[in-house]
């Protein structure tokens, strides 16, 4: 009995996306695309609540999708760049 494994470029592993050359691109757009949408629903609720439970609308969300597997793809040259473009718009 063969079995035939085909080749990937990338992989997700416990949420972590994981690619052939360990550059984590994809990974840190899909952590982009995940934190574009935290952004806006802070902002889109902060007129409506006070800043303790904004606080906790921001760890719940944004602060879990930045800490999750941070120690494997945190020092990435890449990160720098993408967060740095976020922080400033």
């Amino acid at each position: 009995m063969d079995n035939i494994v085909n080749k990937s470029s990338q992989t997700k592993f416990l949420c972590l996306i994981i690619d052939d050359t360990l550059s984590w691109k994809a990974h840190i757009d899909n952590i982009m695309s995940k934190l574009n949408t935290a952004y806006f629903v802070i902002r889109m609720i902060q007129p409506l609540m006070f800043t303790e439970t904004l606080r906790m609308v921001y760890f719940a969300d944004v602060h879990s999708i930045l800490n999750f597997g941070i120690i494997f793809w945190g020092n990435q040259p890449l990160t720098v760049r993408k967060f740095l473009k976020f922080k400033n718009g």
